[in-house]
């Protein structure tokens, strides 16, 4: 499983943009083109937000992020009761949650697999990051991923249009990478820190995310 995860680090974001496209609810109403460019527009959403933060209120660490913003932190062991797991989640209007215990199992996976490139990152730090990028999608309805809609019919004049739900993840991994200045897509995160819950889930996570990059990128 080392090896997976270490594979899972060279993929660019574009191609974990693919994987994270093909789980929407409306991904078979967008045709290749289109979902390039969403992928694209969605990943360049993520970086500005998180350029503009640093120009704002220079480099902090995630800690001084939050205070900036005036957003709580709540830390929890875990939500094992739930149906599905979680490591965080963000609740308006300013609300970030994160469970601790369950990130610490993919930490603990780094030392066991000797994962020297994740040995100094802090998965905790990556995933209230993501959080904050939630924050500003609910308070900025200008954000290209608030703004942009498909047409999923149309009767005469009227056109019956839907946001995309991948939209919001594959910029909020990108806001996340660039404002902790990353050298890695987080998704990785996707498989690493489901992998002490669900072994096999995880190891399909993976073959869905190999098998959804196109063969031409």
């Amino acid at each position: 499983m080392k090896e997976k995860i270490e594979y899972l680090m060279k993929l660019s974001d574009k191609e974990f943009g693919y994987y994270i496209f093909s789980h929407d609810p409306i991904h078979n109403k967008v045709d290749e083109k289109l979902k390039e460019e969403i992928i694209e527009k969605s990943l360049e959403c993520g970086r500005e937000v998180a350029e503009g933060l640093k120009i704002k209120y220079g480099f902090k660490n995630i800690v001084e992020y939050l205070k900036v913003l005036d957003l709580e932190l709540c830390t929890k062991d875990t939500n094992s009761g739930l149906e599905y797991i979680y490591f965080g989640t963000y609740q308006k209007p300013n609300k970030i949650t994160i469970y601790t215990d369950n990130i610490k199992l993919g930490t603990d996976l780094i030392e066991e697999w000797d994962l020297v490139r994740l040995k100094n990152v802090e998965l905790q730090d990556i995933v209230i990051a993501h959080e904050i990028f939630h924050h500003f999608q609910e308070h900025d309805k200008s954000l290209y991923i608030n703004t942009n809609k498909i047409t999923l019919w149309s009767i005469g004049k009227f056109k019956y249009r839907s946001r995309l739900v991948a939209q919001d993840e594959i910029a909020g991994m990108a806001f996340a990478k660039e404002l902790l200045e990353l050298d890695f897509s987080p998704n990785v995160l996707d498989v690493l820190l489901l992998y002490p819950h669900d072994k096999d889930l995880a190891i399909e996570i993976y073959e869905n995310i190999i098998n959804s990059i196109p063969k031409k990128i």
